[in-house]
C-alpha cells in the first residue's frame, strides 16, 4: 500500500447538488421493553428527519482521530473502514426537503448530506415501487471488497 496516494475516503459525485440533512435532535430510542410489546411503538412517517436519523445513526462519522500529522475519521459502521467504505444510496419519492420529483441520492457522510444523482419520472417510479407498500422507499448499499 502506498500511503501517500490513498484514495479519498469520502466519495463525492461531481456535479451532484448537495442537500444538507438536519442533525437528529435528542434520543428517540424507545425503552428496551417496548420492542417486545405488540403495537407499542408507533411507526414514524417517512420524512427527511427520519431519513437523516437513519443515516446518521447507521452510516455517518462517529469521531475524528489524530496521530502526529495524520488525521482520519471513524464511521458508525466500523466494518466499512476508510479505504473500502460502504456507500449508501436512497431512492425516494418526492418529499419536502428533497424535491418535488422522485430521485436517486447518494449519502455523503462527511457533510451528513444527500447528493442528488438523478430525478426519476413518475411513471418509472410507479412501476419500480409497484410491488411495495404505499410510501415505500429503497435503500441500496455498495462496497468494494
Amino acid at each position: 500500500m502506498d500511503w501517500a496516494t490513498q484514495p479519498d475516503p469520502f466519495r463525492r459525485l461531481e456535479g451532484a447538488s448537495l442537500l444538507p440533512l438536519p442533525r437528529p435532535a435528542g434520543d428517540r430510542t424507545p425503552p428496551y421493553d417496548q420492542i417486545y410489546q405488540v403495537e407499542s411503538i408507533i411507526p414514524k412517517s417517512v420524512e427527511v428527519d427520519a431519513i437523516s436519523a437513519l443515516f446518521f445513526y447507521s452510516m455517518a462519522l462517529s469521531a475524528w482521530k489524530r496521530y502526529r500529522t495524520n488525521r482520519w475519521s471513524l464511521r458508525v459502521n466500523p466494518s466499512s473502514g476508510n479505504l473500502h467504505s460502504t456507500e449508501v444510496y436512497l431512492l425516494s419519492n418526492a418529499m419536502p426537503g428533497l424535491g418535488d420529483r422522485p430521485g436517486i441520492y447518494h449519502y455523503a457522510p462527511k457533510e451528513h448530506a444527500l447528493e442528488r444523482r438523478s430525478l426519476i419520472d413518475l411513471s418509472t417510479w410507479s412501476r419500480l415501487l409497484e410491488p411495495f407498500p404505499h410510501g415505500a422507499m429503497l435503500i441500496g448499499l455498495t462496497s468494494i471488497p
